[in-house]
């Protein structure tokens, strides 16, 4: 199958524009409505996956898990809470 879903790297600008806007830290859930609105998203990207999740919100978690990876995003940041990890 070919889905046409949105690359998961490309969420990482817009997540990183949004936590800079939210002062470097948000609830992940108003973190993902905030880039429903910014992205255009495909209609694979709405998929309704096994967990009851959408496509597009799980590839923004696995960016975001990417990005904490990679020291851009706090490890140890409260439950349900994305931060940025270099936000003064």
């Amino acid at each position: 199958m070919n889905l046409n879903k949105t690359p998961q790297q490309a969420y990482r600008q817009p997540i990183i524009d949004i936590l800079t806007e939210m002062r470097g830290r948000g609830k992940r859930k108003e973190v993902i409505l905030a880039l429903e609105q910014r992205m255009t998203l495909t209609e694979d990207d709405y998929e309704l996956m096994a967990g009851k999740e959408l496509r597009w919100q799980n590839t923004a978690s696995w960016e975001a898990t990417q990005m904490r990876q990679e020291g851009i995003l706090r490890h140890n940041s409260p439950y349900g809470y994305w931060e940025l990890a270099d936000y003064p």
